[in-house]
């Protein structure tokens, strides 16, 4: 029975242990997967159009953390409407808790701010700048538990009609300038220079045209008088032709069949010599 407190408190202490292994294993499981999302609350002035459930954060151009809730709210004095905007990074974080990259990007100046939204889907997205600020003695403030990022109010609106008239009525400015510049007056006057010497020289032409004219009928004529001694001329030769050319169509004839004739005997030798080769030798029997 003397044994018997002290295998109570041994029973104890290894309560003790496992429940704090267990406490210790629960507490690191919840870092680890804090470590890989972290959420903070961003509070904007002005209007958040654009925004919504799932709304990216980039940071450099690249998406390091979207939009998880928004939510209308009072704030602590019950005065006033707030909207806080639940923003999750995608951060990865060491088990030495040494540095946080988020509170590094606070500490180096970086707020958060809407940008523009897009002329065709109408969203927006929220992007993380660098302020002219640095926070290095950042201490984070907390709405609800969770650390709030600093924000700013930059946004950009998006362009409206009045804004484009504007623009064209810039444009029109810009040209009626350039249409009234010396430039542009003194391309006008190298273009009246030019049609006024089209225009000298049209009239050079119809001045010289007559003369050309009447020269081209004088030949027309002349070739009207000097074609019937040449269509003579011409009659004559087809006619001397005709009293030369049956001959020497006769002689051509007979010379082709001459050479068709010897062609043949030529063909009856080679094919007798092929069947008897021996005739070379012999000679024809």
């Amino acid at each position: 029975m003397r044994h018997e407190p002290f295998y109570t408190l041994v029973g104890i202490f290894v309560v003790g242990g496992l429940v704090l292994m267990f406490l210790g294993g629960l507490f690191f499981y919840q870092q680890h997967t804090q470590a890989k999302v972290q959420t903070f609350v961003m509070f904007f002035k002005g209007s958040l159009k654009g925004l919504s459930a799932t709304t990216p954060v980039t940071y450099r151009g690249v998406k390091v953390g979207e939009v998880a809730l928004i939510e209308i709210t009072e704030n602590k004095v019950k005065n006033k409407v707030e909207i806080p905007v639940y923003v999750e990074f995608f951060v990865e974080k060491d088990l030495d808790f040494a540095q946080n990259p988020v509170e590094l990007l606070i500490r180096n100046g970086f707020v958060a701010n809407i940008s523009s939204p897009n002329f065709l889907t109408g969203v927006a997205e929220i992007e993380l700048v660098k302020s002219n600020i640095k926070l290095s003695n950042y201490q984070p403030s907390y709405f609800r538990g969770y650390p709030i990022f600093p924000t700013i109010n930059t946004k950009e609106q998006p362009t409206t009609i009045t804004e484009t008239l504007k623009s064209a009525q810039i444009m029109i400015e810009e040209i009626t300038k350039f249409i009234r510049s010396p430039a542009f007056k003194d391309t006008v006057t190298s273009t009246q220079q030019m049609a006024n010497s089209f225009t000298r020289l049209s009239r050079n032409l119809d001045n010289r045209l007559p003369s050309a004219i009447n020269s081209f009928n004088q030949l027309t004529r002349n070739l009207d008088n000097r074609l019937p001694s040449a269509i003579n001329n011409f009659n004559r030769l087809t006619l001397n032709l005709d009293d030369y050319l049956p001959p020497a169509i006769t002689y051509f004839n007979r010379s082709v069949k001459e050479i068709a004739e010897a062609a043949n005997s030529f063909e009856n030798l080679s094919d007798y010599l092929s069947r008897h080769p021996e005739t070379l030798l012999r000679g024809k029997p």
